[in-house]
């Protein structure tokens, strides 16, 4: 199988993070660079966004839909 589309935007983040997909995603998970859980985002639909409650830093978003799994670097400023 194909990874499945995801595109994740602005990087780097100032305020809203955007997440679209060619499929309904699963779960979005944000973690630190020190690999703690920073945030869980519920998407519904295939294209959502979240303002970013972040801290200045670098993160990793973990996408899952399906039996598929992507992870981004982002960078919050």
């Amino acid at each position: 199988k194909s990874k499945a589309f995801v595109r994740v935007f602005p990087n780097p983040v100032r305020n809203i993070l955007k997440v679209e997909s060619e499929s309904v995603l699963d779960s979005v998970l944000i973690y630190s660079v020190s690999e703690e859980k920073r945030a869980t985002l519920k998407l519904r639909a295939k294209n959502g966004s979240k303002g970013s409650h972040l801290a200045k830093g670098v993160y990793f978003i973990v996408i899952k839909a399906g039996d598929q799994q992507l992870v981004k670097k982002i960078t919050v400023i």
